[in-house]
């Protein structure tokens, strides 16, 4: 995801552009014709994301409302996002639209259109969005417009008919179109807060979208502005506004029910879920074989280091440097992808030197998290390859990787590679599979054979000399190599537009 100020407005706008990915993002594929986006980061706030992207035609994919209660009040029994999934046996559920009582729990009145497998059973509101999914699953923005629908049933609700005239199957309502062929049409007004809201993609992909708020340390919220620009660059070409609040809700059963997002729904409580009076679902097929996933720990887009914000003198590993002078810094302008980097300058010390620099000369440990310990860093499956992008023009400089696995802390190191020093950006990556590869280090025994890894450090060594080193794109795809640019062993069922970089 990229970001972008715009001074004469003073607006924070999100763009998410030609490579879209936050400070951290992981991207996998839960089942067949779904890719999910986690996304993390500080800039312009503190926001925890989640986008779920469903192809309609893949095998097994088919959609589902919450039923009408019949003859019961209302029109719907109020229910958990979770207690949607779990009863009709659903892979994926959202909360859908806004409600209200009536006239008390567990009876609900849905505002706006929803429809449940042909029911039409809530009507349109004037100037609200729909999306609809007819039976053979094709996926369409609706609008409310004067007129009766056309198709059976006749003259539902007359006076208000969907544009396009599609025949109503599986339908929900939102508060607001915020995203009109392609472009960011929000307008409410409604500060921070935790939100929910689907899209549709040129290709007739169905975009769920839940970001968390209301939970300092965790994320801060978004408005439905930011929203749109965020769905904007995942390819929306319209979306709507859900119910949020209390009431985002992202829910994935793998096989049993578990929360994805964090939701505040009990008097803003973290990890509490709310009962709403519409909830959406997605039945989805399991892959045959474990998929792959990639992962960005840190790209440094808007400034935003992720885990990468200590200085390169900061650790008591790190020798022979002038500690005080070396700096580390996101810049703006010089960047593999996007337009940031961070900037790594290490002023020798030549009084001093280093016993883990074999060659003589300095050595930076170059922390991931402020004591790189397991608790403050993404545990990553122990498949595939870790690696990122550097740059620098200054001679004599190798690099490695540092990591943390199940039995042990500060364990394993990868062996050295040179920096090539010609100004240009160049990918250094490690097999995790392959133990000649890596080496131990403090408790370690020289192989990455756990299942899984937190990422404890970059370690560079340089001779007695100073040195400018960028670095930009810190990534681990458990599928294979990093490289070519993302179709190296390709996410199964992941189209390329839907990776973590995307073309336009």
């Amino acid at each position: 995801m990229k970001f972008s100020f715009c001074c004469g407005c003073g607006m924070v706008l999100w763009l998410c552009c030609a490579q879209a990915f936050a400070a951290s993002t992981e991207t996998d594929s839960p089942y067949q014709g779904v890719t999910h986006h986690h996304i993390v980061t500080t800039a312009p706030r503190l926001v925890d994301i989640h986008i779920v992207e469903i192809d309609p035609t893949a095998a097994g994919i088919d959609f589902f409302v919450s039923p009408s209660n019949g003859s019961s009040p209302g029109e719907t029994n109020h229910q958990t996002t979770s207690g949607f999934v779990t009863q009709h046996n659903l892979q994926i559920g959202l909360n859908a639209n806004f409600t209200a009582y009536a006239p008390s729990a567990p009876y609900m009145d849905v505002l706006g259109i929803a429809a449940s497998n042909g029911d039409v059973y809530s009507p349109f509101y004037a100037g609200w969005p729909g999306i609809n999914i007819t039976q053979n699953n094709q996926v369409n923005m609706v609008q409310a417009v004067a007129g009766n629908i056309s198709h059976d049933p006749p003259d539902y609700y007359s006076g208000y008919a969907p544009n396009p005239n599609v025949p109503l199957y599986n339908a929900v309502g939102g508060n607001e179109h915020i995203v009109h062929n392609g472009q960011n049409i929000a307008t409410w007004a409604d500060g921070l807060h935790p939100r929910s809201a689907m899209g549709v993609t040129a290709a007739g992909h169905l975009l769920l979208f839940a970001v968390d708020g209301r939970n300092t340390g965790h994320s801060l919220g978004m408005s439905t502005s930011e929203v749109a620009d965020v769905l904007i660059g995942y390819g929306a070409v319209e979306a709507m506004n859900l119910d949020g609040g209390g009431s985002t809700t992202l829910v994935f059963s793998d096989p049993a029910p578990r929360l994805v997002n964090v939701p505040v729904g009990v008097s803003n409580v973290p990890g509490t879920e709310r009962n709403v009076g519409c909830n959406f679902g997605v039945y989805a097929a399991v892959h045959a074989q474990p998929q792959a996933s990639r992962y960005v720990f840190a790209d440094f887009e808007q400034a935003d280091q992720g885990l990468f914000t200590q200085s390169p003198g900061y650790s008591g590993s790190t020798q022979g440097i002038n500690e005080a002078a070396s700096t580390s810094a996101a810049v703006q302008g010089i960047a593999h992808s996007g337009q940031w980097s961070q900037r790594l300058q290490i002023v020798n010390d030549p009084a001093a030197g280093s016993d883990q620099n074999p060659s003589g000369g300095w050595f930076v440990r170059h922390l991931s998290g402020s004591n790189a310990n397991r608790t403050q860093n993404h545990a990553r499956p122990s498949s595939g390859y870790i690696g990122f992008w550097a740059m620098t023009s200054d001679a004599g400089v190798s690099v490695a990787l540092a990591l943390d696995d199940t039995n042990n802390v500060t364990a394993d190191r990868s062996t050295r590679k040179t920096l090539i020093a010609d100004g240009q950006w160049h990918l250094y990556e490690w097999n995790l599979e392959d133990d000649d590869l890596w080496e131990a280090w403090v408790s370690g025994n020289g192989a990455i054979d756990t299942p899984d890894f937190t990422l404890d450090s970059l370690q560079f060594f340089g001779p007695h000399a100073n040195a400018t080193i960028y670095i930009d794109d810190l990534m681990h795809f458990s599928g294979g190599s990093l490289l070519p640019e993302p179709t190296a062993a390709v996410l199964a069922g992941i189209s390329v537009g839907s990776l973590l970089f995307r073309r336009p």
